[in-house]
């Protein structure tokens, strides 16, 4: 009688099928992975904008006012977020002054999505700076404090940008947490979307299609670069006395 030898092991195309479905699943793998550290980079994004409003609060509420976007207070000329340290439990970083905080970087003042810059700080070594303010709220060259207390928590609080999302590395400079010269703060220009070459001043879609705002109320939320000029004046501007237009809710 003839007897069939028994297979052992795979035949090549099996093998084949084998690795390719491995590869395939490896794939799936390495992009669920990288999924997740993006959603966790912009919930870090959204913590850090949080606590910088918190900060202002704070702050608002020992002066009765937001301080400048840049001004001199106590004899220090600074940018919002060199004042806002004390109030980040960062006192003994803004006792060495801008010029000698400048250096260190700041978890708390930069973003995870943020992939222009490096340790968390700018080509030139200063401590980087992921988000801005707004104009509006922290006012430039400003001899005192800015946006008055009484405007924040309420609903028109709740209509303002304080902070958002900019590149710390651009193409036309940087944003330095500590330096006046380059202080983070945020123009009145639409947002841009990311993946593009970033402008100074101007919030930034850091990560997918949405920019990261807090707003006067504490509130962080997301902005899409699709929302039009008029809306974003509107928020930008804590004297508007209007509500933005639909889009700012994502309606057409």
């Amino acid at each position: 009688m003839l007897h069939r030898r028994k297979r052992s092991g795979f035949t090549l195309i099996e093998l084949l099928v084998v690795i390719a479905i491995i590869a395939i699943l490896m794939g799936l793998l390495i992009q669920a992975v990288q999924k997740v550290r993006e959603a966790a980079a912009r919930i870090q994004t959204g913590n850090n904008l949080s606590n910088i409003g918190l900060a202002v609060h704070t702050y608002a509420n020992s002066f009765n006012k937001a301080p400048p976007g840049t001004g001199t207070i106590g004899g220090k000329n600074g940018t919002v977020l060199y004042f806002l340290l004390p109030n980040l439990e960062m006192t003994n970083l803004y006792n060495l002054g801008p010029a000698g905080a400048v250096n260190t970087p700041v978890a708390v003042f930069t973003a995870p999505i943020d992939t222009t810059i490096s340790d968390g700080k700018v080509t030139n070594g200063a401590g980087a700076a992921s988000f801005a303010g707004n104009v509006g709220v922290f006012p430039l060259n400003h001899g005192g404090l800015g946006f008055p207390k009484q405007c924040f928590g309420t609903s028109g609080g709740s209509n303002v940008i304080m902070f958002a999302t900019v590149a710390g590395q651009c193409s036309s400079g940087y944003h330095a947490h500590s330096d006046p010269n380059n202080a983070p703060s945020l123009t009145n220009a639409a947002p841009t979307m990311s993946g593009i070459v970033y402008t100074k001043g101007v919030a930034a879609a850091l990560s997918g299609g949405s920019v990261q705002v807090v707003m006067g109320d504490r509130a962080v939320r997301p902005v899409t670069v699709a929302v039009s000029a008029a809306t974003w004046a509107i928020v930008m501007n804590p004297n508007a006395g209007v509500p933005p237009g639909p889009d700012w809710n994502g309606e057409q």
